[in-house]
């Protein structure tokens, strides 16, 4: 099948009469061409040659030497990309949001509140092909390319038949082993699956999934007989009792397989499937706090949080993958291809510390248990068609259809205030095993009779139960024309495409806590039971929390109509370019909606947002070939970022990653960005390089996430600075290097320097005091000016090197990998003062790989032995010296086997 690159740029014979061209007249005596042809860029790679772009491409190869489990963690060691959250891509300072993300051409939804692109650790790296990033923006892609593209390509039908089986296990330093707390939960939660103890209580669940954030009927119906029926249903003892256990080590076990068959009539079918399971477990121990400006002192304090924690996570990874495709005689494909990723996190997590500004520094003891449901499936096809009687066109069409859903019941939290002792002196050093022993996932019983010198109080405001839901549907659809041709002497390719994009989320959380303090107020010994008895008394008064200051649900769309065109000229023997544009027609909606304590289940008034906008966005690139195996380009374009729709969606959502409030801001506008572009190639053998470039954006309304504090505690939002600018430059190097006939070193490393400065002059519109009226300001009331974006480092750093012995199947792989500080969230400026930012300083990683093709039980047998963060360093967040985020992550150690059949 004569198929395009994943670069979707011309084919390669045009790329062949383009940097392996014959010299022009002015070079060589035309009647001796046929005797003399001087040929540049033999050792420029074919993927290089077919694009005009500034771009990467991992191969299979490239993913086997790192050994990454996911697509996230090999994405990381790319030139300019870095990671947030160890799951969200950032290309060049620009996080997920200024980015765009597709497999096999068509576009994936989140299962993620926060986000609208899928987040990649869900994509193991035995279901891909190729990962390519793009860098610079061409027309045949989404105009939300602020960032950059990742584009993914799923394993196709194979060239014979194959199966294979790999089994994994792991373990690490900080949690395998060792006691960490969890609670019962479901038998079936090791697959991965709740199973029937997280559902819904009889009419409590029919409330709240009909239809919910559109018709909520029932807002208001949930009378204390309800409420006390609903409290005796609860599985307090299976969902809110934490325990002690010694952790087990990760495991895993991935299947693949595939088959090919030729037919007669030159037609050939073909499928691939995979499936992959894995269960891993992290233990988090260390600090985590908050900082508000005190108008007093003047300074950043730290009496909004200061907690010792400890919580440990379980998560389930379950994924498949099958493609079937059928090709015919080398001119028409037809692929069809299904993936399912899921997700599930189960945490136990606790807190003892200081909340000064609501507790008069009284000493608190927080609870959490959680349980996450993170699902993406997909149904895509695909079909090219190559037509040789009409000069070489090429004809792609794709559609897909999507599901995505993050579900949260029985989202738990229970605190409690110890009344006596000195606070101050619990928190020394000398308290240290004090605070261990609260921290060890005893039950509240043993936990009382242990620290009997303290008295207990409830914390009423951390006695909840939440039950949150986000569905996202995607469909999509495109075609694209390629027709290459010759115009006199010069070589065109004209492309020209169409594509449909319409995105629907809904999202709502239902909160059950307790009244007040004085509803609580039970006699002496009511509080020294076990959480679970505490919960299911019935003179423990329930109630739905009241949504009246923030909506609790809301339903978005977004409808994209979109179209391009474009040409790619060779404008002489050694120039080329590539020259288009897209035009893209898109209306976003988000509406807000209350579901509790107001009783009408219809939109907030003035927080439906429509951001209805036309979009025409150029793009052009020159490539150079001056010399010999040596590559210029230039490129600039324009390209935008819409808000997600949790950034504009009112409601209230809770982070449970940092712990933090988040409501979005319903007046947030579109981003756009021009961006300048330019690199320089030198290729001085096969796969061997040296690339130096620099750009340059100019950014209009970037979205940023901002810190706010409002009095008790610091939560986050979201707000359009009035521009920014970003610019730097990318060195990479790779270079082999032959130590025998079978043995080659490799060397390669990459370096990014950045640099960005946001202005602060114009005005800027927030939500008001209750959240949904729109307050307007100048910008340098809230921004200070200079400051860098969000998510922007100064220097990325990787280095890898790698020894490969080709005879015995041999390679051993060092790498490391640095990011410089950036900040984490933007502290705004109020009327007391700045919120400090938050600054994330992540570990720096070095890693060893060892893997050895073997002769096993009548087959080849792969062997990887794998060592993380050998140097134990440990992820930070602070703010003016306080710490917000502050734990170990351990060194890891793992060995897989892949036995091939």
């Amino acid at each position: 099948m004569r198929k395009r690159t994943s670069l979707s740029i011309s084919a390669l014979l045009m790329a062949s009469s383009t940097l392996c061209a014959v010299a022009s007249a002015q070079d060589v005596d035309t009647s001796q061409i046929a005797d003399q042809i001087i040929v540049r860029g033999v050792n420029i790679p074919d993927e290089k040659r077919a694009t005009s772009e500034i771009s990467t491409v991992l191969s299979t190869e490239d993913l086997a030497r790192a050994g990454d489990a996911d697509i996230a963690s090999a994405l990381r060691r790319v030139t300019g990309l870095s990671l947030a959250q160890g799951k969200f891509i950032i290309v060049r300072g620009l996080n997920e949001r200024y980015s765009s993300l597709t497999l096999n051409g068509s576009p994936l939804p989140s299962p993620e509140p926060l986000r609208r692109v899928a987040p990649l650790d869900l994509l193991p790296t035995s279901i891909v092909e190729t990962a390519l990033v793009q860098k610079t923006f061409s027309p045949q892609f989404s105009g939300e390319f602020g960032g950059g593209l990742i584009e993914l390509r799923s394993k196709g039908i194979p060239d014979e038949r194959f199966f294979d089986i790999s089994l994994s296990a792991a373990l690490d330093t900080e949690t395998t082993g060792r006691d960490g707390l969890t609670y019962d939960g479901g038998s079936t939660d090791f697959i991965g699956f709740p199973g029937g103890i997280r559902d819904f209580p009889p009419g409590l669940g029919a409330a709240i999934t009909a239809n919910p954030g559109r018709a909520i009927t029932a807002s208001n119906g949930f009378d204390a007989d309800t409420l006390t029926s609903f409290a005796s249903e609860i599985p307090a003892s299976e969902l809110f009792v934490v325990q002690n256990v010694a952790v087990p080590v990760n495991y895993g076990v991935k299947l693949s397989g595939g088959d090919r068959y030729d037919l007669d009539g030159g037609q050939s079918l073909g499928f691939v499937g995979a499936f992959g399971y894995n269960r891993n477990f992290q233990t988090k121990r260390g600090q985590q706090g908050a900082a508000a400006f005190d108008a007093a002192t003047g300074q950043a304090i730290q009496g909004i949080q200061d907690f010792e924690f400890e919580s440990l996570t379980e998560t389930v990874l379950l994924n498949g993958l099958l493609s079937t495709g059928v090709e015919f005689n080398d001119d028409h494909s037809l692929n069809i291809t299904g993936l399912i990723l899921r997700k599930t996190t189960k945490e136990a997590r606790q807190r003892v510390g200081e909340e000064t500004a609501s507790n008069n520094d009284e000493l608190i003891f927080l609870t959490n248990t959680e349980f996450f449901e993170n699902q993406v499936w997909t149904v895509q096809g695909e079909s090219e068609h190559y037509f040789d009687n009409v000069s070489g066109l090429t004809v792609s069409l794709r559609g897909s259809y999507s599901e995505a859903f993050r579900d949260a019941p029985f989202e738990t939290a229970y605190g409690f205030i110890l009344d006596e002792g000195n606070p101050q002196d619990f928190l020394g050093e000398d308290n240290v095993e004090l605070r261990r022993g609260l921290l060890g996932g005893e039950s509240l019983l043993d936990f009382r009779s242990n620290l009997t010198e303290f008295g207990s109080t409830p914390r009423a405001d951390t006695f909840q139960t939440r039950f949150s839901r986000v569905d996202d549907q995607t469909f999509s659809g495109g075609g694209d024309l390629e027709l290459p041709f010759n115009l006199g002497s010069t070589d065109w390719t004209l492309r020209a495409g169409g594509a449909y994009y319409n995105n629907e989320r809904d999202y709502f959380l239902r909160t059950f806590g307790v009244e007040d303090d004085t509803g609580l107020d039970q006699d002496d010994d009511f509080f020294n039971r076990r959480i679970d008895f505490i919960v299911l008394d019935p003179r423990t008064p329930l109630i739905e929390l009241p949504d009246t200051f923030q909506p609790r649900a809301y339903v978005g769309e977004l409808e994209v109509f979109a179209g391009y065109f474009g040409a790619d000229v060779q404008l002489t023997n050694f120039i080329r370019a590539a020259a288009g544009f897209r035009y893209e027609s898109s209306e976003q909606l988000v509406d807000n909606f209350s579901v509790a304590a107001t009783g009408t289940g219809t939109p907030f008034t003035g927080v439906e947002t429509v951001i209805d906008e036309d979009y025409f966005l150029p793009a052009v690139t020159i490539t150079w070939n001056p010399v010999d195996n040596i590559q210029v380009r230039a490129g600039f374009s324009q390209t935008i970022t819409r808000p997600q729709f949790q950034e504009l969606g009112a409601a209230i959502f809770t982070d449970t990653d940092r712990d933090l409030q988040v409501f979005g801001n319903p007046f947030l506008v579109n981003t756009e960005t021009d961006n300048y572009d330019i690199r320089f190639e030198y290729y001085f053998g096969r796969e061997q390089y040296i690339t130096l470039g620099g750009f340059y954006k100019e950014i209009t309304n970037p979205i940023e996430e901002s810190l706010i504090n409002t009095g008790a505690s610091v939560d986050v939002s979201y707000i359009n600075a009035p521009s920014a600018e970003l610019y730097g430059f990318e060195f990479e190097y790779e270079q082999r290097f032959d130590v025998s006939n079978s043995k080659q070193f490799l060397v390669n490393t990459n370096y990014t320097w950045s640099q960005s400065e946001v202005d602060a002059d114009g005005v800027v519109t927030i939500p008001g005091g209750t959240g949904v009226t729109p307050f307007t300001s100048d910008a340098s009331n809230f921004f200070v000016d200079g400051r860098a974006l969000q998510g922007q480092s100064n220097h990325i750093v990787n280095a890898q090197i790698s020894l490969e012995d080709f005879d015995r199947g041999e390679r051993i792989t060092l790498q490391g990998n640095w990011v410089s500080e950036r900040i984490r969230q933007v502290g705004l400026i109020t009327g007391a003062g700045q919120v400090p930012n938050t600054l994330e300083r992540l570990p720096v990683t070095i890693d060893f790989v060892y893997s050895r093709d073997l002769e096993l039980l009548g087959g080849n047998t792969n062997v990887q032995a794998r060592i993380s963060n050998i140097l134990n360093d440990r992820y930070e967040a602070t703010a003016d010296s306080i710490e917000i985020d502050v734990y170990d992550l351990g060194t890891t150690f793992s060995l897989s086997f892949k036995k091939e059949f």
